[in-house]
């Protein structure tokens, strides 16, 4: 997991999450991402684009075709509308979840 832990309020910012290959799963790799991402840090958009998504749990569960032998990454582009301490979670099915805070400067 990569992403700026220091933000300004309405700049550009990416967070980068690489999949290990025990994330794989029949070909897929699952990625559930809190809602505050999207909410309060302003995720804009997500690269590769996933195969689907399922809203719930407080968050969104997205589904990416992968290959196993060499799994790559998911990029989310963020824009945070807001100053503040805004904390999230990134979660692979069947493993410990990770959470973690941005800190949104003025």
């Amino acid at each position: 997991l990569f992403y700026e832990r220091v933000e300004r309020a309405e700049t550009p910012s990416v967070m980068r999450v690489v999949f290990r290959p025990e994330a794989v799963v029949n070909g897929k790799a699952q990625l559930f991402v809190s809602e505050s991402v999207v909410k309060k840090l302003g995720a804009q958009r997500i690269a590769p684009q996933p195969e689907s998504s399922a809203i719930g749990n407080g968050g969104i569960t997205y589904t990416f075709p992968v290959d196993p032998a060499k799994p790559g990454d998911v990029q989310i582009g963020m824009q945070a509308e807001a100053p503040g301490v805004e904390h999230f979670t990134l979660q692979v099915p069947g493993k410990e979840a990770v959470t973690e805070r941005v800190v949104v400067m003025p």
